[in-house]
């Protein structure tokens, strides 16, 4: 859960906030957005997966519905 009116940036709730704006350092920052770019990615990958297997179930239905020749 992350707070956004502390200086307009997003604050972690438990997160000890020092109540100087821009106390984040740089290297804080980087390994946050490579953990956010890991977390899109596993949800990207997740969200794909669950796409084609929707695909797939909808072909099958779709098969099933057309009598056998």
């Amino acid at each position: 859960m992350f707070f956004s009116d502390v200086c307009g940036k997003s604050v972690a709730k438990n997160m000890i906030f020092s109540g100087v704006c821009g106390k984040i350092t740089t290297k804080e920052v980087a390994t946050r957005e490579a953990e956010v770019a890991v977390r899109e990615a596993e949800q990207s990958r997740k969200y794909d997966t669950l796409l084609l297997q929707l695909q797939n179930m909808m072909k099958m239905f779709q098969q099933s519905q057309n009598p056998p020749s």
